[in-house]
């Protein structure tokens, strides 16, 4: 018997819309899809807007409804699936946060499930249990709310193939209202980082692996795209997009022969650039590279295990202006050992390097991170409010050296120097944090 799934996206609070469609619920759907075995709805909060009675109302007629949130609307995420709670059906939560600390997301009672890492295999099996009366417990990278408390699956969930995996259920997701507000729109090449930055969620999430689709199958995805749903630009939400450098030359190659005609953007780091791969990308209509440039300082890119040099940041940047790739350059502000020198220290060299957009961001502390256990002494006692209050768009800790409001002063000043290149887009600033 199959079972009826709702997906779910919850909203944000503070962002009206936002402008990428869910492609985490997209992967999801089409993994339930594929299986044959169940049938699967979407609702995309996150870009339609609905009361809590109409929410309930579509909830009505499916067997389970699993929830995707982030640690910035991580309470909106609870809300949702109280209601569902109302309605006897089984919640499931999904998402860097939900991934990140599944036993603190599951005590707070109105969910039953939460997926530990990529969820395109567990989700199947854990709503094949569900449907067979088997236990959810023996279900691998799933944490089961039971009476005593949160149950872990000793083993990690089963990472997909890229290879074989479906393209993402667009056809569930609301495209035409992404069309409305944004003429850019997203897709996935590859998964994973193996590297140790300690503030970041992505090497815990993806299990510090590294994957990459076939780049023919990716080519042929964005095709559709483009000429399904009328989008000419993309932006490739891979989370190192040039690690493999001869992936990246075989994608662009691909591309072109194809004949492809579409620009677009990525995130990379800037020690995996070189001029080959960079006229490459621009000849097959890249025009913006996204680096996570984080400080300024060497002691600061030290201290958060960047592994990156500032004289690398430097080459990278005047590497990729000179090929005629346009430059974002993302900076923390108030991470744990910053003082007032080092965050000037990066205002200078945004001003020296006259990328063509700089976004200050302050330090997020987000749950399960490496970083979270040497910071302790930093944190509120009831640091979960805390994360109540992320929206990278306002300081929320201190740092060894700073006050709160030390930080947010010099948050502003280096806001206030980028002048008409500083720019904050939550959508992109946000898609592969917790």
């Amino acid at each position: 018997m199959l079972m009826r799934v709702l997906l779910v996206n919850a909203p944000t609070p503070g962002y009206a819309l936002q402008p990428y469609p869910p492609l985490q619920l997209g992967y999801l759907a089409a993994a339930l899809r594929a299986s044959g075995r169940h049938d699967v709805e979407i609702l995309d909060l996150g870009i339609e807007e609905q009361t809590d009675t109409e929410t309930t109302a579509r909830m009505q007629g499916f067997d389970a409804v699993g929830l995707y949130f982030v640690t910035m609307n991580w309470r909106e995420g609870l809300r949702l699936a109280a209601l569902a709670k109302q309605l006897g059906l089984p919640t499931m939560a999904g998402g860097p946060h939900a991934g990140l600390v599944p036993e603190e997301t599951l005590r707070h009672g109105s969910l039953d499930f939460a997926f530990v890492g990529e969820a395109e295999v567990s989700l199947v099996r854990l709503l094949d249990a569900l449907e067979s009366g088997a236990p959810p417990t023996e279900v691998p990278g799933v944490v089961v709310a039971t009476a005593d408390g949160p149950r872990r699956h000793p083993q990690r969930a089963p990472r997909p193939d890229l290879r074989t995996l479906p393209w993402p259920a667009r056809d569930l997701i609301p495209m035409s209202r992404y069309r409305e507000v944004s003429d850019d729109t997203s897709a996935l090449a590859s998964r994973g980082c193996p590297y140790p930055c300690s503030f970041c969620a992505i090497r815990v999430m993806s299990n510090a692996s590294y994957r990459r689709r076939a780049a023919k199958d990716f080519v042929a995805e964005v095709r559709h795209v483009q000429r399904t749903y009328g989008f000419d630009r993309f932006t490739f939400f891979d989370d190192i997009f040039t690690i493999d450098r001869r992936y990246v030359l075989a994608l662009c190659a691909e591309m072109k022969a194809s004949g492809l005609d579409i620009t677009w953007s990525c995130e990379t780091r800037v020690d995996r650039l070189d001029p080959e791969i960079l006229t490459a990308m621009r000849d097959t209509g890249c025009y913006r590279i996204f680096f996570g440039v984080e400080s300024g300082n060497q002691r600061i890119l030290d201290s958060i295990s960047k592994r990156t040099r500032v004289q690398q940041i430097k080459d990278a940047v005047s590497l990729t202006r000179g090929a005629g790739i346009r430059t974002v350059m993302s900076v923390m502000v108030g991470t744990p050992d910053d003082d007032a020198e080092t965050i000037r220290d990066s205002i200078r060299l945004t001003r020296e390097l006259e990328s063509d957009e700089v976004w200050f961001q302050p330090f997020a502390p987000f749950p399960g991170t490496a970083i979270i256990p040497r910071i302790s002494d930093l944190l509120d006692d009831d640091w979960m409010d805390m994360y109540h209050r992320l929206d990278l768009r306002s300081p929320v800790m201190r740092t060894r050296h700073l006050s709160l409001e030390e930080v947010k002063s010099l948050y502003l000043e280096a806001v206030m120097s980028t002048g008409a290149r500083g720019w904050v887009k939550p959508s992109q600033a946000t898609h592969s944090v917790s």
